[in-house]
């Protein structure tokens, strides 16, 4: 829930259900089907005070403006915003996704591992590029997995709705024999969600660690953060500096807007 002072509200606005994922603290932009999620692109408008729940297809949040497909922003003031949960309404299968970069100066092969399960050898000829590998990896999707590449990215679905197992790195890894120049990120285990459970989802970079005074943008998944990389040269997606940052023991997050 998004915490913040009446008097510093702009005008409310629908929400535009095309941009899904608004949620109580998500940045957000105006255009002119009203306000939807900013993206690092976007001039940022305010915070939404409210949320699109996508299991309900509806905006909630504050009894004024419960089940109006409307959307209220705070612009200027200082803010606490935290995570909100969802029921899952089914099974969220558990997924493993690697990264590839750079280009093969050399033919090799390359085996997928995942939950200690090793897929099978995929050739990787000379001259390809990391999506091109990425392509070729998925005829190598361990047994009960089923692949999905994206660009450079390549996804491992486990098709039993169940956990992985091991999540250690060391479990979950690509081996790349003789296929020089080309490398695989670190794993990205997504862990099975059963249905009915709680399903956290966080309006800023859950991922990074913050201080107090560090600066805040909106980044291109329409998540504000402290990554200086995705600052617009014109400062159009700064959000404003961390008063008190999330802990461990606390996902609450205190920011002073200062919309540009």
């Amino acid at each position: 829930m998004l915490n913040r002072n009446y008097a510093t509200l702009t005008v409310s606005g629908p929400a535009d259900l095309s941009a899904k994922n608004i949620y109580a603290g998500s940045p957000l932009t105006l255009g002119p089907n009203g306000y939807k999620k900013a993206t690092a692109n976007d001039v940022f408008a305010g915070l939404s005070m409210n949320n699109y729940n996508p299991y309900l297809n509806d905006v909630l949040g504050g009894v004024w403006y419960t089940n109006s497909k409307m959307v209220s922003v705070v612009k200027i003031d200082r803010v606490v915003i935290d995570k909100d949960s969802f029921p899952a309404p089914g099974f969220t299968n558990a997924t493993v996704s690697f990264t590839l970069s750079g280009t093969t100066s050399a033919s090799g092969t390359a085996v997928v591992t995942i939950d200690g399960v090793d897929g099978a050898t995929v050739s990787i000829e000379s001259g390809k590029t990391a999506a091109e590998a990425a392509s070729a990896l998925a005829s190598g999707a361990p047994a009960g997995y089923v692949a999905a590449v994206s660009g450079a990215t390549i996804t491992f679905t486990k098709q039993e709705a169940s956990a992985i197992e091991d999540t250690e790195a060391t479990a979950n890894k690509i081996t790349l024999t003789g296929a020089t120049d080309l490398t695989a990120g670190n794993a990205v285990v997504v862990q099975f969600v059963p249905a009915g459970s709680a399903e956290d989802v966080f309006p800023y970079d859950s991922t990074r660690t913050y201080s107090i005074n560090d600066e805040l943008f909106v980044d291109s998944n329409g998540l504000i953060t402290n990554d200086s990389s995705v600052k617009n040269a014109d400062g159009t997606n700064y959000v404003g500096r961390i008063c008190v940052p999330p802990t461990s023991a606390s996902t609450i997050m205190v920011i002073d807007i200062n919309v540009r």
